[in-house]
């Protein structure tokens, strides 16, 4: 059973429109980094209010040893570089949408998560209960909520991890019922 559905056929793309078939298969880890970096600076930098902040943030992440290793990196093509720049776009985009509270985001979330199911299948195995969890978290708060704005709120994050799980599920069931 194939562990991934996308990251071949994502590779054999960049690889026939670059005309090079090593330069190609890798930079599909090429834009998965650089765009987890660009979410990493926009997120703290939007966060923070400071530029300095940003800069640091994408620093951490940049040190980090893993992802130019020669075996699972940037490098090498293997799903695993790509599965841990989506998990890191997921993670940011649900911090962005201030877990579960900002809709556009939220979906975006969902988006992401679709993406890394699509690229790493055993995603699914940890994604689908983090969104159930939640799911059960913001329903719960949103029952036994106290006060008029607390339980709108609960029921806003119920409804957008409720809407991006759906896409999530758009995404990545057909090809996981497949394999």
């Amino acid at each position: 059973m194939p562990n991934t559905a996308f990251y071949p056929l994502e590779g054999a793309l960049f690889s026939w429109l670059l005309s090079l078939p090593r330069v190609g298969a890798l930079t599909v880890n090429f834009l998965a980094a650089c765009g987890v970096q660009a979410a990493c600076f926009y997120y703290f930098r939007r966060l923070s209010g400071q530029l300095a902040i940003g800069l640091v943030a994408l620093s951490q992440l940049l040190i980090v040893r893993t992802g130019f290793g020669t075996s699972g990196g940037i490098f090498d093509f293997r799903i695993d570089f790509l599965a841990s720049c989506a998990a890191g776009l997921w993670t940011l985009a649900v911090l962005r949408s201030e877990v579960y509270r900002d809709r556009r985001w939220s979906l975006i979330a969902g988006l992401a998560c679709g993406w890394m199911i699509l690229n790493r299948m055993l995603s699914a195995v940890y994604l689908g209960p983090i969104h159930l969890a939640l799911l059960a978290w913001f329903g719960v708060a949103w029952w036994q909520g106290k006060g008029a704005e607390g339980r709108t709120v609960m029921r806003t994050r119920f409804l957008n991890v409720t809407i991006s799980g759906t896409v999530t599920a758009a995404l990545s069931l057909i090809p996981l019922i497949a394999n």
